[in-house]
């Protein structure tokens, strides 16, 4: 490095082998020494497959590089890739200061005559103390405690030959004759199952540092990110003198987040402008009037109400009836929000019935986008970047003329599944699956919401609003539900049934212009109607239990599951995941209901939200498909400044075995189940620093135990700030969200490599729904999904799927519901205590279908 090179910002090449914390990795390089880093992954086609100097001369461009962390091992050339390069660059101009972590740094011991073997304990989420000599880049760092994450370990001895002796220091920090190029600079003497394990190396002749602990980790101390300033200071010793580096052309000059950045999330169109046909498709729904006019103004209405039930107010409106999405903050026994500070509104998004709002629908299988309006189709491309179609439309739709404090002014709203999130990594997949038919189901289904209602329960207060432009619905239906909900408490009882046939009668007069009234035909002209009323009355609480009754339950047995958690093992130990998120589901047959074909699903919700209340309930009915969920883990949200949030939630135990908070703070604070939340934050930090960049993400709660209605969980909160603001409207909310799927808590990490053993594990059968994310993304530029999990879900088309004989002798058609469960699977996981963890989240829903549990609220 030249003199007058020494104030620039070092040019680092950060070699990625797909691990998900490499984002954090690049963020401290950013914030610890001040770099221009860029990524590539070890198997860039730029590079792997072609001659050796084309590698070479590419590097010659930077200061140094990182070789990161990944699954697999270094004996494996392909999980190493470009990595096995770095060891053997000409020693010219090409040869560079390397620093090499986890994965890396096996590299090159390995390429330097080190073994690689199995530890007898492997090491994932566990925090240790690193025995150092204040040596090399270890040199003024006082007490290192840091976190590993490694099933292998390097041996610089031959076995039984000259192994270091932890007690008299004998052989730990000389050259072996094995690796007589190779001097140790850092142990870990902490566990006598795995005795001394090299933690640090350098090499005796190259500027070539390694070590094995990731200095990234949150729960790594500073002292550990101090060797990132010292391996620098080492570096830029070496390289002075040398030749000046020029810039490198493949190199911009500025962080690129591998796989996460906004640019390659959203993937636009080669000449940087969206698809022309786009415009026209927009102009068309604008026409028909499924969305709202840009900068728009949301017309509203507020009142406090003496009460606030979402099941009421339902209720009043006539729901659900015909197409729905309710998006619930539930309630504890207390009546209290069950978590104030996640789940504090309620939204009740009021779709037409005849199925008229826009529905988007995206398909991974081909890539296909549909548009569709009732059963008209207004748009049916393949090889569409759904991504770059839902930024395109927010960015068209984009408002600022709302109430301030209410999350939801309108936009869309819905689900995207777990196979469309594989899709994000590159992981494949042929999507959801097949129903009856043959017909498909989509992987990402929304509605575009243009009238809503939105339920603060913290301030008792309603928003009645419309994004349609001056909407005669708004006045008409707050003042008829401020005159039901805001009645004295002593008389809402006895007045509840007036006020509800008031609420719903036809007459001209009153004209109530509310979603389930109006008829819009196919010009976007409006009559107005009366509600229909349901053909069928609802089931008693009676009946109700007789159909639950006569339920057939298909639950994973404990062997098949057992069995599984033994392979997840074998693949952890193997060094190709440091924790697998198993999962399993149970499917549920019914007899169809008799009544409307709605009835029974919003029994099973509003019997949900009884007996397992949870911040992020849900109650969906859209395009075929129905979700009731309870979930109690928000995945992403996003404010109309940028301001963004996960709550990861891993480590659960039920109120029945430990109701007391401190035994469940006991219990909830081991090792295994801190392992299992701490390497969720750490990929979450991973998903979050490649959109907001380094030094815009924070972790606010780390590991803290939270009550719920029937479990105790352990959560964290990582939260960031965006770039850009609300009046740009960049689309960064839908990067973030994009670069994030499918949760992390829901595959574990590495997130790739786990995905690809898991999609094994679980015979292919796609996941859909589960594990996917559910909610909105509003207009005015913010959103918030919840994680799809205490949920149970159906689709339309499955309800032929076999019939049998009714008591009486004759057929009887089934429906069948299908319920994920399932958990994080560690080295230290125990298959036993999996499948019961298992069985505790799934009953927490199948409650709902065991016809003796009585909810007080069934009619």
């Amino acid at each position: 490095m030249a003199k007058d090179d020494a104030c620039h910002a070092p040019r680092i090449l950060f070699l990625d082998a797909y691990d998900s914390f490499a984002n954090n990795i690049v963020a401290l390089l950013r914030q610890t020494i001040q770099a221009d880093v860029t990524t590539i992954h070890i198997d860039d086609p730029r590079f792997l497959g072609q001659d050796a100097s084309k590698f070479a001369g590419f590097v010659s461009g930077y200061d140094a590089v990182v070789a990161g962390p990944g699954p697999g091992t270094a004996t494996n050339p392909d999980d190493v890739g470009l990595i096995s390069r770095l060891w053997s660059l000409p020693l010219t101009q090409q040869e560079l200061p390397v620093l090499g972590i986890c994965l890396g740094f096996q590299s090159l011991a390995y390429a330097y005559g080190a073994a690689v073997e199995k530890l007898p304990e492997p090491r994932h989420g566990i925090i240790t103390r690193v025995q150092h000599r204040q040596s090399s880049i270890f040199t003024d760092v006082g007490d290192v405690h840091a976190t590993q994450y490694h099933s292998l370990q390097v041996k610089l001895h031959s076995d039984g030959q000259h192994s270091p002796d932890p007690k008299s220091g004998t052989g730990l920090w000389n050259p072996s004759q094995q690796c007589p190029k190779l001097r140790p600079i850092a142990w870990d003497l902490d566990s006598a199952a795995n005795g001394p394990v090299l933690m640090g190396v350098e090499h005796i002749v190259h500027p070539f540092w390694g070590v094995q602990y990731h200095p990234e980790s949150i729960c790594t101390n500073p002292a550990g990110a101090r060797i990132i300033r010292n391996w620098w200071n080492q570096a830029r010793s070496w390289l002075d003198g040398r030749p000046a580096r020029t810039a490198n052309p493949y190199s911009t000059g500025v962080w690129v987040g591998s796989g996460a950045s906004i640019t390659q999330s959203l993937r636009p169109a080669p000449n940087g402008q969206n698809p022309p046909q786009w415009d026209a498709v927009h102009s068309n729904l604008l026409r028909r009037r499924l969305v709202n006019k840009p900068q728009s103004v949301v017309h509203y209405e507020r009142f406090a109400a003496t009460t606030c039930d979402v099941k009421e107010i339902s209720s009043l409106l006539g729901l659900p009836r015909g197409e729905t999405i309710i998006l619930e903050s539930g309630f504890n026994s207390k009546k209290e929000p069950i978590r104030a500070e996640t789940g504090s509104n309620s939204i009740l998004c009021c779709l037409n019935p005849d199925g008229s709002n826009l529905r988007l629908e995206y398909y991974v299988e081909d890539k296909r986008l549909q548009l569709w309006s009732a059963n008209e189709l207004l748009l049916d491309e393949t090889n569409v970047d759904v991504w770059s179609y839902l930024k395109d439309l927010s960015e068209r739709c984009r408002t600022h003329n709302g109430p301030l404090g209410v999350p939801f002014w309108g936009g869309l709203a819905g689900i995207i599944s777990y196979e469309a999130g594989l899709e994000t990594i590159d992981v494949h997949s042929k999507g959801a699956s097949v129903g009856g038919g043959g017909a498909r189901r989509p992987d990402i289904l929304f509605a575009f919401v243009l009238r809503s209602i939105v339920i603060n329960h913290v301030e008792q207060t309603v928003h009645v609003q419309s994004i349609e432009g001056s909407d005669e619905w708004v006045q008409d239906t707050a003042r008829r539900l401020r005159s039901a909900l805001t009645a004295p408490i002593d008389s809402r009882f006895t007045d509840k049934c007036s006020k509800m046939a008031a609420l719903k009668d036809a007459d001209s007069r009153s004209q109530l212009h509310h979603s389930n009234c109006h008829d819009k035909t196919r010009n976007g002209n409006s009559t107005i109607a009366s509600p229909t009323p349901s053909t069928k009355p609802a089931p008693s609480r009676t009946s109700l239990a007789h159909l639950l009754r006569r339920s057939h339950t298909t639950t994973p047995t404990r062997s098949s599951y057992t069995a599984k958690v033994a392979t997840c093992h074998d693949h952890i130990r193997a060094g190709n995941s440091y924790e697998l998120c198993l999962t399993a589901p149970t499917s549920v047959r019914l007899p169809r209901s008799p009544h409307s074909p709605h009835a029974l699903p919003w029994h099973l919700y509003t019997r949900l939200r009884r007996l397992n209340p949870a911040p992020f309930s849900a109650y969906i009915r859209l395009a075929g498909a129905t979700v009731v969920s309870s979930s109690p883990e928000r995945f992403l949200s996003w404010t109309r400044s940028g301001r963004c949030q996960f709550r990861p939630i891993k480590g659960t135990v039920p109120k029945t075995q430990t109701p007391d908070r401190a035994e469940a703070e006991r219990v909830l604070s081991s090792a295994k189940e801190r392992a299992e939340n701490l390497m969720i934050v750490d990929l979450v930090r991973h998903d979050l620093h490649g959109v907001a960049g380094a030094g815009n993400v924070w972790v606010s709660k780390l590991m803290g135990v939270e009550e719920y209605e029937t479990v105790w969980q352990l959560v964290s909160v990582v939260e960031g700030q965006l770039p850009g603001n609300e009046v740009k409207g960049d689309g960064n909310g839908i990067a973030l969200l994009s670069a994030s799927l499918p949760p992390g808590s829901m595959t574990g990490a590495p997130k790739k490599r786990s995905c690809e053993l898991l999609r094994a594990l679980e015979a292919r059968v796609p996941r859909g729904v589960y594990s996917g994310v559910m909610g909105y993304l509003d207009v005015g530029g913010g959103g918030d999904f919840a994680v799809v999990i205490r949920t149970a879900f159906r689709w339309d088309d499955d309800d032929d799927d076999g019939r049998r004989s009714s008591a009486n002798g004759e057929d009887e058609a089934y429906e069948t519901w299908t319920v994920g469960a399932g958990g994080a699977v560690t080295a230290q996981s125990d298959p036993h205590a999996e499948y019961d963890e298992m069985r505790v989240k799934l009953d927490s829903i199948m409650r709902v279908f065991d016809g003796g549990v009585v909810v007080v609220d069934d009619e």
